[in-house]
């Protein structure tokens, strides 16, 4: 088999470049290797103010993370604890590398749906 242990390597002669997606695994990595150091490249983003969705009436909202960042993962948040509905919250179609969407709909009163993003720097 091809491989090439750490020891053979130059620090910081493999990046991003050079790894084929999903190459990397928990099985890959050192227990205790990514700690706190590692995640301060990690921020959240949020949709602020949201868009109110009325009775009975769909609505959607985005974040994108910041430039140099990329989107890791997403999610969302309703502003008051009624029932309302996620149709959807899914990285963007046209900018999946970047922007995550939350579509919701209210059944009656109205609600706020708060999109958020996990990004990370590139």
């Amino acid at each position: 088999a091809n491989s090439v242990q750490g020891e053979e390597m130059d620090d910081n002669s493999v990046g991003g470049v050079e790894i084929a997606t999903s190459g990397v695994g928990a099985a890959e990595i050192s227990s205790g290797a990514v700690g706190a150091s590692e995640m301060d490249a990690i921020t959240t983003a949020v949709t602020l103010p949201g868009t109110a969705i009325g009775a009975g009436q769909h609505g959607s909202t985005q974040v994108t993370c910041p430039d140099g960042k990329l989107l890791i993962a997403g999610g969302f948040a309703w502003s008051d604890n009624e029932a309302s509905s996620i149709v959807y919250s899914a990285p963007s179609e046209s900018d999946p590398a970047h922007t995550w969407v939350v579509r919701g709909f209210v059944p009656s009163g109205s609600n706020v749906p708060y999109a958020w993003a996990t990004c990370l720097a590139v």
